[in-house]
């Protein structure tokens, strides 16, 4: 049963990983349903293995989504022209 509680939430990590990172790369906006729906399926994942207990895929997906935050945050900064 915990190998599948973890697969469940290892899902769910990649919906939304999966769905931040496409924003942050330029693959999909925020009016694409894809990316609105891959939020919700991760959500609903990780929600569902943590019913269970903590376990190891939340602090991978706050890891990897501290990542991407950064380089969203380096794409958006004001370029200064020379």
């Amino acid at each position: 049963m915990h190998y599948l509680i973890n697969t469940i939430g290892f899902i769910g990590v990649a919906f939304v990983v999966s769905a931040f990172s496409l924003l942050q790369v330029g693959i999909l906006n925020l009016s694409h349903i894809k990316y609105h729906l891959l939020n919700f399926l991760g959500g609903l994942c990780i929600f569902i293995s943590l019913m269970f207990n903590w376990n190891l895929p939340s602090v991978v997906m706050e890891c990897i989504w501290m990542v991407f935050s950064v380089i969203g945050m380096i794409r958006n900064l004001p370029v200064k022209n020379i």
